[in-house]
């Protein structure tokens, strides 16, 4: 699923060409799923800002720029 969302991504010119997208893919997830380890709700950022500095930091990686 997450493979062909990316695939969808680079044809639609969205995202750049990745040479080991199975890869990208699993580390992508593996750092969204390390959030459950070390996130505090007391700490530096909301849920949300969290969320919105993995958007971008995750589009930046796959060659998009993201909209703000």
């Amino acid at each position: 699923m997450f493979i062909g969302i990316i695939e969808d991504g680079v044809a639609a010119g969205t995202f750049r060409q990745q040479e080991h997208l199975k890869v990208v893919v699993f580390g992508i997830l593996r750092f969204i799923g390390l959030v459950k380890d070390w996130y505090r709700p007391d700490g530096e950022l909301s849920l949300n800002e969290l969320a919105d500095l993995y958007w971008s930091f995750t589009c930046r990686g796959l060659g998009h720029e993201p909209e703000n």
